[in-house]
Formats: C-alpha cells, structure tokens, sequence
C-alpha cells in the first residue's frame, strides 16, 4: 500500500486562502505523521510518501521544526551527500535534498 501525505496547506496562513490550519491543527497532523514514523517497523508493505515544500521544512513557527517529535525522527543528523543509502528508512528525494 503506498500512501502519499501532502501536508503542503500547513503553511497557510490566511484564513481568505480557501483551506486554513491552525497551528495546533498543523502540530496535530504532525503528530499523526510521527504516530506512522513510529509504526513503521510494524507496517509491513507500506511506503509512506510525504510531500512537505521546502519552506515548510525550515519553519520554525508552522513548519516540521514546530513539531520536536517529528523533527528529530526526520533529519539526517549524519548524512552523506555524495552517496545515498538504498536501504534507509528515510529518503529525501528532490532536486536539491539536504
């Protein structure tokens, strides 16, 4: 089963924008995504797909860093630009992946 999650609408901000996320409505959804990232070991024959603009991953007010639990689950701390790893349980896939 692939799931594709994307939580680009978190970053609106303007209620005039058509749909409108809180802030505890983003950092709820973002608990969502980290209750999957936690289950992931037990989810046999699930790829979980999140698309997240970029903007959203440096946005310390509504973005991923809002959320410690997810974040710190998310980002390579130690990452090698050159080569990427196959078999890692996360993979950031882009034009210019961090």
């Amino acid at each position: 089963m692939v799931l594709r999650v994307d939580v680009s609408k978190l970053g609106l901000t303007r209620r005039s924008s058509g749909t409108f996320y809180t802030k505890a409505m983003a950092i709820d959804a973002y608990e969502v995504l980290r209750q999957f990232v936690d289950a992931l070991g037990d989810l046999n024959g699930v790829l979980l797909v999140v698309v997240l603009p970029r903007a959203l991953a440096c946005d310390r007010r509504r973005g991923l860093p809002a959320y410690r639990a997810l974040y710190q689950r998310v980002v390579s701390e130690v990452a090698d630009r050159e080569r990427p790893n196959p078999y890692a349980g996360l993979v950031q896939v882009g034009a210019t992946a961090a």
